[in-house]
């Protein structure tokens, strides 16, 4: 399998191997999986229920962030999270009184109080994150992964969800083509006009348009799983089907009970918590607690919209199917009507397209259900906007 994590994961190996442990190319040991289960990572079959794996040992930021944290966690073990913090909290007052003693009248005074204030800033901003010491540092990446592990299903699922528009574009082309030339022979015996044919016309130039701009969506959606899970960009490995929505999960959510779980596994939370009961500073606890606060009733608001989107999104789905039964009893007359000669065989092949509209509509809702679920799960899980 080429994988484009092979240099990142080359550096990795060259901060771990000082532990003694070299991975596999990968970010993992051997003995993290069984070989059954590394023989699946590796192959060049890209299966939905594998990106949280993939992405956890061969994306080269989740790679590139665990060596970053194992470099500082070696480098930080001499002082204290709290020394660290001191000494960024030390530099910003250097900085505050420097800006106290600037002239007023200076014709510098402005941008140099103002550079000075947002250096003085930062420091703050590190003086917080190390007070979370390395925990903060690994909630973080932990944060980063999740969200790469659900961008990646979201391009897979973009993928999939484009491959079946391309497929009924495609079909709707040629339906249009034969009513291109239906409108010629019309207007050769007076039966159309020519705004007729050029209308024909036109709507096949749109149709095109759209299927060279779905081929590029489907490539630009494959570049970018390949790239979140480790294959280079132009990889071409096997693309699995996605996995169906099971309605009885979405059956059984508990709202109330999922709120609370997301209050205690979000990542944003967790880190301001953490620097809320590792500060000493009265200002910045008092700040911390305001943040928090607001952390919590954001993160339960957020857990009830994307809910109620799940709730949207499963009835869109149950419409679609009625809307596609509906067309199958449509098309069901329409084949009777056209052994019968009362519908023109094109006039048939307009209902067939209609009918391949709603199968693929019902689809395309369920592949959007999934995503909406998806997206649930992770704002569950640690995931909810916070802010």
């Amino acid at each position: 399998m080429r994988r484009i994590h092979n240099l990142a994961a080359l550096g990795l190996a060259a901060v771990m191997a000082a532990a003694g442990t070299v991975p596999a190319m990968a970010g993992s040991p051997e003995f993290a999986y069984t070989e059954e289960k590394w023989a699946s990572l590796r192959d060049n079959v890209l299966e939905y229920e594998e990106i949280p794996d993939l992405v956890h040992e061969y994306n080269p930021t989740v790679l590139n962030n665990q060596s970053t944290y194992e470099q500082n966690r070696q480098g930080d073990q001499a002082r204290s999270s709290g020394d660290i913090a001191a000494s960024y909290r030390q530099s910003a007052e250097n900085l505050y009184d420097q800006i106290a003693a600037l002239d007023p009248d200076s014709p510098t005074y402005d941008s140099m109080a103002v550079s000075l204030e947002q250096q003085a800033k930062a420091l703050e901003a590190q003086a917080a994150s190390a007070e979370t010491g390395n925990f903060g540092l690994q909630q973080q990446n932990k944060q980063a992964e999740a969200a790469i592990v659900a961008s990646a299903k979201t391009y897979m699922i973009t993928y999939h969800q484009n491959l079946l528009n391309l497929e009924l574009y495609q079909k709707n082309l040629e339906l249009l083509k034969e009513q291109y030339s239906a409108a010629q022979r019309r207007a050769e015996i007076g039966m159309a006009t020519q705004m007729d044919v050029l209308s024909a016309q036109s709507n096949i130039e749109t149709m095109e348009m759209n299927i060279l701009n779905t081929e590029k969506e489907i490539r630009t959606a494959k570049q970018n799983l390949c790239l979140a899970t480790g294959w280079d960009y132009n990889a071409n490995p096997e693309i699995r089907p996605l996995p169906q929505v099971d309605f009885n999960e979405i059956a059984a959510i508990d709202l109330e009970a999922d709120k609370e779980a997301a209050v205690a596994n979000n990542y944003t939370l967790s880190i301001n918590r953490a620097q809320y009961n590792s500060t000493t500073v009265p200002k910045t606890k008092e700040t911390l607690e305001e943040t928090i606060a607001n952390n919590e009733s954001q993160i339960r608001s957020s857990v009830t919209s994307n809910y109620q989107a799940l709730i949207q999104a499963r009835s869109d789905y149950q419409q679609a199917q009625a809307e596609l039964e509906l067309q199958q009893r449509k098309t069901d007359t329409a084949a009777l009507q056209l052994s019968i000669g009362q519908l023109s065989q094109l006039e048939y092949q307009a209902e067939e397209y209609a009918l391949e509209n709603c199968k693929t509509t019902v689809q395309l809702k369920e592949m959007a259900l999934l995503q909406s679920l998806e997206t649930y799960r992770d704002s569950v899980n640690g995931l909810a906007a916070a802010s």
